[in-house]
């Protein structure tokens, strides 16, 4: 895991101890996403957390078209940390059929679908609109 996320969960837990209170639902939503998404990471575990090449190259594109340093450098830390999923049969069979039942989505949206369909992967995202329609996917928001 990387530093960022254990700094965000240490964080998190010292918060939670100095209000000393339980983690409410009304707490755990004044918390800052990334904190929130720290502890859906933890409570998960490392072995179940990874990411499609898809993701890993919409992060990059982002870190190339911004041109920061900074940036590139986090997003490549953390890509070092968790594993990045290759595409491979059945992904593109996944993809045509869900293109033809959604139709004007983006592209690396249905790639990432497909890629978490064919793996029977539940997809972490903020973006639950595009997602939710498709009924065999299973879509969680760590976000919130």
């Amino acid at each position: 895991m990387c530093d960022e996320v254990r700094a965000a969960v240490a964080w998190c837990h010292r918060e939670k101890r100095r209000r000393r209170e339980r983690l409410s639902l009304e707490f755990y939503s004044s918390l800052p996403p990334a904190c929130r998404a720290a502890n859906a990471m933890v409570r998960e575990g490392d072995a179940a957390v990874c990411t499609s090449i898809i993701v890993a190259s919409e992060l990059r594109y982002g870190c190339a078209r911004k041109g920061s340093a900074k940036l590139r450098k986090k997003v490549e830390d953390l890509l070092a940390e968790i594993p990045v999923l290759q595409l491979d049969v059945p992904v593109d069979a996944e993809y045509g059929a869900l293109r033809a039942e959604l139709g004007a989505v983006g592209h690396s949206d249905l790639y990432i679908a497909a890629h978490a369909c064919v793996l029977g992967a539940t997809l972490v995202t903020a973006n639950m609109g595009e997602f939710t329609r498709l009924r065999k996917l299973k879509v969680e928001n760590w976000l919130e």
